[in-house]
Parts: structure tokens; sequence; C-alpha cells
């Protein structure tokens, strides 16, 4: 493999993992003093998997075949998910 593809494919598997698990995290702990730095990327790694694991269950018991859009359409759900709720929280507090 080329270098390219090397640092492409990990900056896509990055992003499909830390982007949504990051607004997730936001939606559970909205303000910056709850959690430390690498305790929020921590998590986001660990609820980055949200995303995978819906597929997953719509795969196997919707048949809804597991595409391109549908990853992009699930992920795309999750982070705007996570940014709603992380902002409505923050309006509350």
């Amino acid at each position: 493999m080329e270098r390219w593809q090397i640092i492409k494919g990990t900056v896509v598997i990055l992003s499909l993992v830390l982007i949504p698990g990051f607004a997730l995290s936001l939606a559970l702990y909205p303000r910056k003093d709850e959690l430390d730095f690498s305790e929020r990327l921590a998590l986001s790694f660990l609820l980055g998997l949200v995303p995978e694991l819906i597929l997953y269950i719509l795969d196997k018991n919707f048949a809804i075949a597991t595409t391109m859009k549908s990853v992009w359409m699930v992920v795309m759900v999750c982070t705007l998910a996570g940014v709603v709720i992380w902002r409505i929280r923050l309006q509350r507090a």
C-alpha cells in the first residue's frame, strides 16, 4: 500500500468513529467542566461505535442493506442528534 492510501484510510476511519462519538459525548456531558479532554476523547471513541451498532441492527433485523449511502446517513443522523441534544441541554442549563 502507498502512504497516501494509509493516510486516507486512517482519516476516514477516524472521521467515521470520532466525529459522531464526540457529538454524542457532548450530548451526554454538555458542559466543558464535566469531563477532561482525554476522558471526552476516550468516550468519543467508545460512543463512535454507536452508528455501526445501529447499522448492524438495521441490517440483521430489518434487512436494510449496508451501503455507503446508509453508512453516511446513520453517521450523519447520530452526529446531528448529538449536536441538537447538546444545544438543547446547554440552553436549559
